[in-house]
């Protein structure tokens, strides 16, 4: 049955010849025709109202259904003046086409509606959005009482904290102003309106382009926050300062319509402030004076350093010549050691000058070297035990652990620091005596100094490492400057290292030196062979003499120098100034350059600077000498291209060492007529003198001293002592003359190892 009904249903040979059968009942054909009709005009109207709908009604969920449901309805409508066409012409085709077009948009609506019937299930029924409205209604009138509440609690808010409150309804352009922000310019609450006007007549002239400007950028989002510092007019008629913060509220087109704000009152913070200021410009006025006072009083310091060692180098320069001079009798060779040692006591006043500068500025640098540690101990116990038995107490030295032989620091300094500790712990003990100790763990080095003297005042301790400050009665204050404890605790702050005391009066002090040192190779201690040298010999066996070029604007500098290299058979040639130097350079060739730094036309910097780059001479040495001494000028001639510096007065010793370092020769000495590589100090002293010959009589307590000031290395106070000792005939005349010899070399090693011998105790 069933497959006879599929059959017939798709079987062409049951089908019509033309149009459906209506048995060509012209009444029933009439019904067919006016009923197609209707229903496609209605259909065709359908989806223009729908769509009238959708674009009235944006908010309308589901709008993509309607469309699909205005395609189906127009389909159909199609379909139904098709259906009325075919009655009378065979387009069964466009017929057909346009139903399966329906059939597809129909499908397509009934798989969505199969999602979206959910959906539309979901949304609220009529009575539960009255419910929705009614709980919306009393959820808007709770937080209406909230916002009141709130409203009341930011009021007294803004009175406790003093805060004045302001509200600009810019719509109608009205304004509020609390009671607190009336009074902070001095008004009651009737005495000022509501008006826009009276805010802004009360602001400062200088500071209303501002205050304007900031409301401006922030109301046209400019800016995203507003805060303006003003000042206002106060009732009183003077001004006070006002930090105001304010939020706009901008409706849905963006534009503001209220705009609420707070007051501060800043005047009390400006006043602190303005204080603050002028204190700091006072203060900073006060640093700028005393740092244009810093650098007058170091540069007359350097030019007063470079006037007395320019004029000081002649002196000391024909000194050492004169002394090298054989032919001077007895009393003409006493005079030029008389003139050398003078001139040596000069130098060492200019140089405890700059020193003390430096101290003062905080400039004073370490030169750590590698030295032994043991030999350093020994001659510091050597000195203080003879001063300790010539004031009759005793001095003992512990070492309470393992030293290393050598270690690399600063030697002059820490010699120094314990001189100054050790020294002041004997000058103020009268009984008993000092125990000096020593221990090293860690890297670390520590000695103590414990004394039995008259000890500190607990409130003192402090007091006494300022500058100045001294401890004792006034016999003992007066053997002292009272700045030697502050540049110790100084040097012992530059070593990286800890001064600690403890004290008590009438018992002893106790003070407790800490520095980190690293050990090394212990250095050897070697004796020193007196010679002078008469000339040199090339080690390449070159028999042409090397030559030098002398840069200098002072004659008698160039004269000194010619004097000194020429007789060792040096070819000397001089100019007085960097351009002419330049010029003599491109005459001929020098093996070595000698060369002032501060010079008129081109300075010693610039040409070394200038030799550095030429290609033919920048490998040419060039020892910078300059009676300019500060660091940073001798590091500035270093980085021009010089390759050493030596100060100004000159002295032989340290010339003929640098020229030994640059030149390749050996040394030719009058004392064995033999070549010797300067690997010790030269020393010009008479070579018919020696140790054995200086072995005479010398008091103890005088070898102590001598011992204990060529330890300090202070060769003016040295000459002062070796002078008196002389004229008062506790020194006899070989010895005099050798030690005197020895410091005009500065040879302060060798003269500790010349007096060591008579030091020792009968």
């Amino acid at each position: 049955m069933l497959e006879s009904l599929l059959a017939a249903l798709f079987s062409s040979g049951q089908y019509m010849p033309h149009g459906y059968c209506f048995q060509w009942d012209e009444n029933l054909v009439r019904l067919h025709v006016i009923s197609d009709a209707a229903i496609g005009i209605a259909y065709f109207s359908i989806p223009f109202m729908l769509l009238y709908l959708t674009i009235k009604r944006n908010d309308l969920p589901f709008k993509g259904i309607f469309l699909l449901f205005s395609l189906v309805i127009i389909s159909c409508g199609a379909s139904h003046l098709l259906s009325i066409l075919t009655l009378y012409e065979p387009y069964y085709w466009i017929e057909g086409i346009v139903k399966v077009i329906t059939a597809i948009i129909s499908v397509i609506m009934a798989i969505l509606l199969v999602f979206l019937i959910p959906k539309a299930l979901s949304l609220p029924s009529p009575q539960q959005l009255r419910e929705y409205n009614s709980t919306l209604e009393s959820v808007v009138a709770e937080r209406t009482e909230a916002l009141r509440s709130s409203e009341e609690r930011f009021e007294l808010a803004m009175q406790g904290a003093s805060d004045g409150l302001w509200d600009w309804n810019i719509q109608d352009n009205t304004m509020y102003y609390s009671p607190r922000w009336k009074s902070m310019l001095g008004y009651q609450q009737d005495e000022l309106s509501d008006e826009i006007m009276d805010w802004r007549q009360f602001i400062h002239p200088d500071d209303m382009a501002d205050f304007t400007k900031r409301i401006d950028d922030y109301l046209n989002k400019q800016t995203p926050t507003y805060e303006s510092l003003y000042q206002m007019k106060h009732k009183h008629g003077h001004y006070i300062w006002i930090l105001s913060r304010g939020v706009a509220v901008w409706n849905n087109e963006g534009k503001p319509i209220r705009f609420v704000g707070t007051h501060m009152d800043m005047t009390g913070q400006k006043q602190v402030e303005t204080e603050l200021r002028t204190a700091k410009d006072i203060a900073e006025k006060a640093k700028v004076q005393a740092e244009v006072a810093n650098q007058a009083k170091s540069t007359f310091l350097a030019n007063m350093s470079h006037e007395l060692r320019t004029p000081l180098n002649g002196i000391l320069g024909y000194a050492q010549i004169l002394q090298r001079d054989h032919s001077l009798n007895a009393k003409q060779a006493e005079g030029i050691n008389v003139i050398q040692r003078s001139g040596d006591y000069l130098l060492t006043l200019i140089n405890d000058i700059l020193d003390l500068a430096k101290i003062e500025a905080g400039k004073i640098e370490l030169y750590p070297t590698d030295f032994d540690l043991t030999y350093f101990i020994q001659n510091l116990n050597e000195v203080f035990m003879m001063r300790a038995k010539q004031k009759g107490i005793a001095f003992n030295y512990e070492q309470l652990s393992h030293l290393p032989a050598g270690i690399h620091a600063d030697e002059k300094r820490l010699r120094q620091v314990l001189m100054n500790l050790i020294g002041n712990a004997i000058k103020f003990t009268d009984q008993g005596g000092v125990t000096f100790t020593s221990t090293y763990k860690n890297n670390q080095l520590q000695f103590q100094i414990v004394d039995t003297g008259i000890g500190i005042e607990q409130y003192r301790l402090d007091e006494i490492f300022k500058p100045f400050e001294q401890a004792g009665d006034i016999n003992q204050k007066a053997e002292g400057t009272g700045l030697g404890l502050t540049i110790t605790r100084n040097l012992t702050e530059m070593l990286q290292g800890e001064l600690r005391v403890t004290s008590t009066p009438n018992q002893g002090s106790i003070f407790t030196i800490t520095i980190p040192v690293q050990e090394t190779t212990v250095a050897v201690m070697k004796a020193k062979t007196p010679v002078v040298v008469k000339g040199y010999q090339h080690t390449k066996n070159i028999s042409k003499p090397f030559s030098i070029l002398i840069v200098d604007d002072k004659p008698e500098n160039i004269s000194v120098l010619q004097n000194l290299l020429e007789p060792l058979q040096f070819t000397v040639v001089a100019a007085n100034n960097g351009q002419a130097a330049w010029e003599a350079m491109e005459k001929q060739a020098f093996d070595l350059l000698i060369t002032d730094l501060v010079m008129p036309v081109m300075d010693g910097f610039e040409l070394a600077r200038r030799i550095r780059k030429h290609p033919e001479w920048n490998q040419v040495p060039i020892i910078a000498a300059s009676a300019s001494v500060f660091d940073y000028q001798q590091s500035e001639s270093l980085e021009a291209g010089c390759n050493t510096f030596l100060p100004k007065p000159i002295h032989l010793e340290e010339l003929l060492q640098a020229i030994h370092d640059y030149l390749p020769l050996e040394w030719v000495c009058e004392q064995e007529d033999t070549r010797s590589q300067l690997d010790e100090p030269i020393q010009p002293i008479d070579d018919a003198l020696s140790h054995t010959e200086a072995q005479i009589e010398l008091r103890t307590e005088y070898a102590s001293k001598l011992f204990e000031l060529g330890m300090m290395g202070d060769i003016g106070e040295l000459n002062q002592y070796l002078d008196g000792l002389h004229s008062e005939g506790e020194l006899a005349t070989p010895l005099f003359k050798q030690l005197k010899d020895l410091t005009a070399q500065f040879d302060s090693d060798e003269i500790c190892e010349i007096v060591k011998p008579y030091m020792a105790v009968s």
